[in-house]
């Protein structure tokens, strides 16, 4: 059984200097503009479950994008890390696409989805991976980020210590077909996608094989007696024939796990999926371990 768990959106406070909120608005003295974001839940740096919502803290070297304009990394609050300033140093102008991460920015109506992501080691959300946006209307309003893409949610055990510091690859993709061998058409899941911000949704682009798939790094050890995390990002979307998730270890040996029915990935859900322990099977195939971004 799969288990759901919704995310809060973050809440971006934005307000004119000289009313109540003024702290949450600031024009520095380059005439520039800071925005305080504050984090309910959803993002950066996931903690541990509480009631089926995991606590969310920005990280280090978060930065924003405010239309074409890119903001100083985060400056966290040394007290609450789900609060952070970021700071532009042109005054922004109004209407207003705001962007986490900037890193996906590519021009003012697409963005590019990595079709490489990080697993951290203990398993949370790596920095710069889960797209959120909005668009602010004029200065002085509330608003709040709203999830692009939702998660699929792994807990992998390795099934013997001689497997545990081997996995290093893990792939995602609709269907239960690899789109590198086969000629059926997949959802895409990496690449450019077209953005619409004032109802943060994507739209996909490309039909490219290479845009189908997306690959999570593991760095790290699985342990044989306790399930390790890892998070994939993927939009927000129908995978009308459901999808399939490869753990793949350094030798090529792999193992698939498919759900072979539709599947609807909603903004900002997680899909926990059940435990998965490595196995190797007996067959491989050529792997090259890409490089991280």
């Amino acid at each position: 059984m799969k288990c759901r768990i919704f995310m809060i959106t973050a809440l971006v406070a934005l307000a004119i200097c000289g009313c109540s909120d003024s702290d949450d608005f600031v024009v520095p003295s380059q005439g520039g503009t800071s925005l305080t974001i504050e984090l309910e839940s959803g993002r950066t740096y996931l903690g541990e479950s509480v009631d089926g919502i995991r606590p969310v803290y920005w990280s280090s070297g978060d930065c924003i994008k405010a239309n074409d304009l890119t903001s100083s990394e985060a400056k966290i609050d040394e007290e609450n890390a789900q609060v952070a300033v970021f700071e532009f140093g042109t005054k922004l102008t109004y209407p207003c696409n705001v962007l986490y991460p900037s890193t996906i920015y590519k021009n003012a109506t697409t963005v590019t989805l990595p079709s490489i992501q990080n697993a951290a080691v203990n398993g949370t959300i790596a920095t710069n991976t889960l797209p959120m946006a909005t668009c602010v209307n004029e200065e002085g309003s509330r608003l709040k980020l709203h999830h692009l893409t939702g998660v699929i949610h792994l807990q992998l055990r390795a099934c013997d210590d001689e497997w545990s510091d081997k996995v290093r690859i893990i792939e995602f993709w609709g269907g239960s077909e690899d789109p590198e061998s086969s000629n059926v058409s997949h959802e895409q899941v990496s690449g450019d996608f077209t953005i619409d911000y004032e109802t943060a949704t994507l739209t996909s682009t490309s039909s490219e094989k290479s845009a189908q798939k997306v690959c999570v790094l593991v760095t790290g050890e699985l342990s044989t007696d306790r399930l390790t995390d890892v998070f994939i990002v993927v939009p927000a979307q129908e995978y009308k024939d459901g999808f399939t998730v490869r753990v793949m270890n350094e030798d090529g040996q792999y193992l698939d796990k498919t759900k072979p029915s539709s599947q609807s990935v909603a903004k900002g859900e997680i899909i926990k999926m059940p435990e998965i322990q490595f196995i190797p099977t007996n067959t491989k195939i050529g792997v090259e371990i890409p490089s991280g971004q």
